[in-house]
């Protein structure tokens, strides 16, 4: 695969892209306030542009970035579906309360595949750049 035929999907609340075969990101935009439907439409476009492959998934979420309540209590994949195809999500949650808001989520809402919370995307990227786990066939 060279990239994805498809382009930058831009949404209400973030700027999806698939950078390259193994990798989609999600930069979540600073001026807004993350909610359950911005979320669904953040799913739907990496649902497109995880349909070929399997790519790990990069979100960054900005510090300043207010989250609705209502988004950390969600079963986001439930009500919107599941990315299949990806892998591993790193999320990078700056500022004092966006890392333990995520926590929280992914603490009563887990994925299938491993998914790990950073405050810094460099940490974020050098865990992405190591090789994940093949999934058992059994």
């Amino acid at each position: 695969m060279n990239r994805t035929t498809q382009g930058p999907i831009e949404t209400a609340q973030a700027l999806v892209d698939r950078v390259s075969d193994r990798l989609v990101e999600v930069w979540f935009k600073p001026d807004i306030t993350l909610d359950a439907a911005g979320m669904g439409e953040v799913i739907h476009a990496k649902k497109a542009l995880c349909a070929e492959g399997t790519p790990d998934v990069l979100a960054v979420l900005p510090a300043d970035m207010e989250v609705d309540i209502r988004a950390v209590t969600v079963d986001h994949h439930a009500l919107h579906g599941r990315c299949g195809n990806a892998r591993r999500l790193a999320v990078v949650a700056k500022g004092p309360l966006n890392p333990k808001l995520a926590e929280i989520h992914f603490r009563y809402h887990p994925r299938e595949h491993a998914t790990e919370i950073f405050t810094d995307e460099v940490d974020a990227r050098k865990w992405l750049a190591t090789e994940a786990p093949q999934p058992s066939l059994s």
